[in-house]
């Protein structure tokens, strides 16, 4: 976890009350992937993979979650493209949306393999209809000339 003094830092540097937590199994690779090949695969750590199955889901189900109705993570090599001229809270707030991101990019081939095949079954899974918003429309007709643009879909990062 962060140091003392880390923590500190980032207190002093904000006017919002901040919390701290320290995920218990945070790098414990779980049992169905002990073992295997794609442990080695990509130069990721253990840290990293932790961090992203973390995100994935299990942060939701923290206790202090419970008390929020928004949640923003943030990567040390994150960033905004451009100034921020609204409260992005009251934006997700007044539009009822669910997600947000700040911009689209490509990311690593190696990251994000078998992404949207995985998006698709969970989409499946829960009742979403791919082609419900104009977004998702606009990917997923893209992904027709599915030879020449499906792994150009897998490199897509929501940041």
């Amino acid at each position: 976890g962060l140091s003392a003094r880390s923590r500190r830092r980032i207190m002093e540097a904000s006017r919002n009350r901040i919390w701290f937590a320290m995920v218990d199994d945070y790098t414990a690779v779980p049992a169905y992937l002990q073992g295997r090949l794609e442990l080695d695969l990509g130069g990721y750590s253990i840290g990293y993979r932790g961090m992203c199955r973390f995100r994935s889901g299990p942060m939701f189900t923290q206790p202090v979650m419970a008390q929020f109705d928004y949640a923003w993570t943030l990567d040390t090599d994150g960033y905004f493209p451009a100034s921020i001229t609204q409260d992005p809270f009251e934006r997700m707030h007044s539009g009822g949306y669910v997600y947000g991101f700040s911009h689209v990019s490509r990311d690593q081939a190696s990251a994000v393999q078998h992404f949207w095949e995985f998006c698709r079954l969970y989409m499946e899974s829960k009742g979403i209809d791919p082609k419900a918003t104009k977004m998702m429309r606009r990917l997923t007709d893209a992904l027709v000339l599915r030879d020449t643009y499906w792994h150009e879909w897998n490199r897509v990062l929501f940041m």
